[in-house]
């Protein structure tokens, strides 16, 4: 398993062509190996949207962020997080699902081949009432676990200016992630994957 640093500093210029969000049924065997857990719901962890052109990167998370992302009428971002952990940990811990992109985990594979049989997967992107706790509350919400995009730039689904307050005039924006733990985990690394808005 490579180290953080490294996949933040490399920029995966992988191109993948696919229809759909990826998420697959409980009775189907997610990608990415033993680790990823086969009996657990599979998930694309995000809004989804028209995920034709997927180019994808290593994430690094922060208390603000450099990547605007595009969010559907829901507040959700057109973007997919997911984390690479080591194989034995699995998928089953909060806010996370295996993921099922079979042709994302290929080309991750394919960059570091090292990364073969590691746990692959989907952070959960909240909705609903919890997205908006994520997005206004200053203070962190319980019994949420998940992840959420908030810009003090865009039109509705802001989020609440105080949680981007710090951040420079040109990146009032962040990921802010609810019940998670340490993100990654031990010995795993973060990716995102956006895509167009239909």
């Amino acid at each position: 398993m490579q180290s953080g640093g490294r996949a933040a500093a490399v920029w995966i210029a992988a191109t993948i062509l696919s229809g759909g969000t990826g998420a697959c049924s409980s009775d189907e065997d997610p990608p990415g190996g033993a680790g990823t857990g086969g009996t657990a719901a599979c998930g694309d962890g995000g809004a989804g949207g028209g995920l034709g052109q997927v180019v994808y990167e290593p994430f690094v998370p922060g208390p603000c962020s450099q990547r605007a992302m595009q969010e559907d009428d829901n507040g959700q971002a057109f973007c997919t997080l997911f984390e690479v952990a080591p194989g034995d940990q699995g998928c089953a811990a909060a806010g996370r699902a295996p993921l099922c992109r079979p042709d994302v985990v290929a080309s991750v594979e394919e960059y570091d081949p090292g990364l073969e049989g590691s746990a692959f997967c989907a952070l959960e992107q909240l909705s609903g009432e919890a997205l908006v706790a994520c997005k206004q509350d200053v203070e962190e919400p319980s019994g949420v676990s998940g992840w959420c995009y908030l810009s003090a730039e865009l039109g509705a689904f802001t989020g609440n200016p105080e949680l981007v307050a710090d951040c420079p005039e040109t990146e009032k924006r962040r990921v802010r992630f609810i019940g998670m733990g340490t993100l990654p985990r031990d010995g795993g690394q973060l990716f995102l994957f956006c895509g167009t808005p239909p």
